[in-house]
């Protein structure tokens, strides 16, 4: 019990440090968004949101965030950011920003799709605006169908590489990845998988 005390007290001195910093507006990663526009795939999913929430927390001088989501469940992209935005894990950026949401702007598209399923204007709109992608958009179903699997997991990757091989100003690329092998219960999974060459195809 010692032991783990023992890191916990750590662990919150180094949280304290680390918000002293954040505080005096002198961390390096608060300068290297500062100005910048972003791109944030899978923002409505776990940590996505977990992601948005200390960018814009952490991050005030950050221009904007642009969030890529497709409509869902009979609700377009602003009402599915509203829902969002209404969340209690918001709630402590509420208080210290509460402008916050003026930083965030929902772009229509699906990171399985072709082209993002961007419209030629929203394309336009971030080849010429973006400084940064941060692409965490994923599939956690670890039983889907192969094909789905590949097409919402690769074919984003994919394509938002594309995107910024053709954007007239340099932009960075971050892409959230994992690698797991197991079962919801975190037990092994001792199965054969069988590829089909024509399913993966994108």
């Amino acid at each position: 019990m010692d032991r783990v005390l023992g890191l916990e007290v750590a662990a919150l001195a180094q949280s304290r440090s680390l918000q002293k910093i954040q505080e005096s507006g002198d961390s390096q990663i608060q300068k290297y968004f500062a100005d910048k526009t972003i791109l944030v795939t899978g923002g409505t999913g776990f940590l996505g949101k977990q992601l948005t929430e200390k960018l814009l927390r952490s991050c005030r001088e950050i221009r904007r965030i642009y969030l890529l989501i497709r409509p869902k469940k009979g609700k377009d992209v602003s009402q599915r950011i509203q829902d969002q935005f209404s969340e209690t894990l918001y709630d402590e950026l509420r208080k210290c920003f509460p402008s916050f949401a003026t930083k965030i702007v929902g772009v229509e598209g699906d990171t399985s799709e072709i082209g993002l399923a961007l419209s030629e204007k929203n394309k336009k709109m971030l080849t010429n605006e973006l400084d940064v992608i941060v692409h965490v958009a994923a599939t956690v179903r670890f039983d889907d169908p192969i094909k789905k699997a590949v097409l919402t997991n690769t074919r984003g990757t994919r394509e938002l590489y594309y995107s910024v091989m053709v954007s007239p100003r340099p932009v960075s690329l971050r892409v959230a990845s994992r690698g797991r092998a197991g079962d919801g219960a975190c037990n092994s999974v001792n199965r054969e998988l069988r590829f089909d060459n024509e399913m993966t195809k994108l």
